[in-house]
């Protein structure tokens, strides 16, 4: 039919009977109205006003706009800006309040009633977290809840902005464990049900050189412990020093060595996405502590003995 509007996403909202300089605000915030904004660009103001707390869509079969809370129990509020083309029923609404759990489209959440899986970790260093999206009771409506869901599982979720998407992930600076997300029950709005996610970029860059810089050392105290040697004598090595205190050999001391290897102390060179999950890190850092404690035996040996050997030295001198 000649003279009708069917706006599309990116249609200039001005169509819609908006000016430049135009407002209108969201649970308070207020979103102004460029010259050039489309339908689609209003949708990621409204986002970016209310930092996630409501999102815009438009449905272009119906020509009708949504706007829809991130918490359930949060209301949604339109108010009318202040000049006279500032008007919300531009958007197609005659009322401008929406009960609490509505959007301003008079739908319920998306999310509610469907459920979340999230697991962190792989092997048998597992965390997992189940939840479900809703108001009643152990059900998770709002960020923080969905958060402290998370975690026991180390994890975190964020609400973007600009698109109003959730997303979920690891927490940790480098990089991240292996996380996999499944989400169930009809018509979920996750885009996909399950997803991984490893380490990359920087993180992994970095962790990877991490790998390389530790199997170096343990060839450096591989080669620390041969190089120890004295008179063709090692303790480190294994082999027994035989002191004696007299010229007819009746006083004497042994000193039995012991081999010192990166191996012997339970070091072992590691595969290069070892350093890819904290879980892998700890184990190593345990072995790492448990060789410290068994050099410091070692140390304690020897060093009675050179006690012994200096006190007799001091005597006869």
């Amino acid at each position: 039919m000649a003279g009708t509007f069917d706006p599309t996403a990116t249609s200039l909202v001005s169509g819609l009977g908006f000016q430049a300089n135009d407002n209108f605000s969201v649970n308070g915030q207020v979103v102004t109205i460029a010259a050039g904004d489309t339908i689609t660009s209003l949708m990621q103001k409204v986002g970016v006003a209310t930092n996630g707390a409501v999102t815009a869509s438009y449905d272009t079969a119906t020509n009708k706009f949504s706007f829809t809370a991130a918490d359930s129990n949060t209301a949604v509020t339109l108010a009318d800006g202040s000049t006279a083309t500032s008007k919300v029923a531009n958007l197609g609404f005659t009322a401008t309040a929406f009960a609490s759990g509505l959007g301003a489209s008079g739908a319920t959440s998306p999310l509610a009633g469907k459920a979340l899986t999230v697991q962190v970790g792989s092997g048998a260093n597992v965390t997992t977290t189940s939840l479900t999206f809703g108001s009643g009771p152990g059900q998770v409506s709002t960020l923080t809840q969905l958060n402290a869901a998370l975690a026991p599982a180390n994890a975190q979720a964020v609400i973007d902005p600009t698109t109003g998407k959730l997303s979920i992930s690891t927490m940790n600076d480098y990089g991240a464990e292996t996380l996999t997300a499944t989400a169930t029950g009809a018509g979920n709005p996750f885009t996909s049900a399950a997803t991984s996610a490893t380490v990359g970029g920087d993180g992994l860059n970095t962790r990877n050189g991490l790998v390389s810089s530790y199997n170096s050392l343990l060839t450096q105290i591989d080669q620390l412990a041969a190089d120890a040697g004295f008179n063709g004598i090692n303790l480190l090595t294994g082999d027994n020093l035989n002191i004696t205190f007299n010229e007819k050999g009746t006083s004497s001391l042994s000193v039995q060595g012991s081999a010192v290897t990166a191996s012997s102390l339970g070091l072992n060179a590691i595969a290069q996405n070892t350093f890819q999950e904290n879980s892998s890190i700890s184990k190593l850092i345990e072995q790492i502590n448990s060789a410290t404690t068994s050099l410091k035996s070692q140390a304690s040996s020897l060093g009675s003995n050179l006690a012994v050997v200096q006190n007799r030295q001091d005597f006869s001198k």
